[in-house]
């Protein structure tokens, strides 16, 4: 029955691959990162601290776990997804920074929370400032 069973999930795992997923690139701060293929739900969680409600909403970016074995990706804190011109970071809260989605460890979940739009990604170089691929200026170091 076992048996029966991972060949479902395997199944099943390929299938979402298939058809549920879209392409994110997941990196290093600073880095360009490698383009994977992600199935992403998203969840809303509700706290209240002080008698004010808070509600954040998570996006969780669900990964073939041999997909980010082969590419190197370490699951830690500060990894950055970008999708759909956004950057979403591992989730710093109570909650898990990632969890296996099945019993045979085909595919992890990465819990993530909204940074910042890419258009607002601003890198530093000694000369220049960098606002997107079109756009740069020089800063005067007098």
């Amino acid at each position: 029955m076992s048996d029966l069973f991972q060949t479902g999930v395997q199944w099943l795992s390929a299938t979402r691959i298939t058809h549920l997923t879209q392409d994110v690139v997941i990196r290093r701060p600073g880095t360009a990162g490698v383009t994977l293929k992600a199935t992403v739900p998203s969840c809303q969680a509700d706290t209240i601290q002080q008698g004010v409600k808070i509600q954040t909403q998570y996006f969780d970016f669900m990964f073939l776990r041999q997909d980010l074995l082969d590419n190197d990706i370490p699951l830690e804190r500060g990894i950055e997804i970008v999708w759909n011109s956004k950057i979403f970071q591992m989730a710093f809260d109570k909650r898990l920074l990632w969890y296996y989605n099945d019993p045979f460890h085909l595919d992890i979940v990465i819990q993530t929370t909204y940074q910042k739009d890419v258009a607002a990604d601003i890198t530093f170089d000694s000369t220049l400032v960098t606002f997107d691929s079109t756009t740069a200026f020089t800063m005067d170091q007098s």
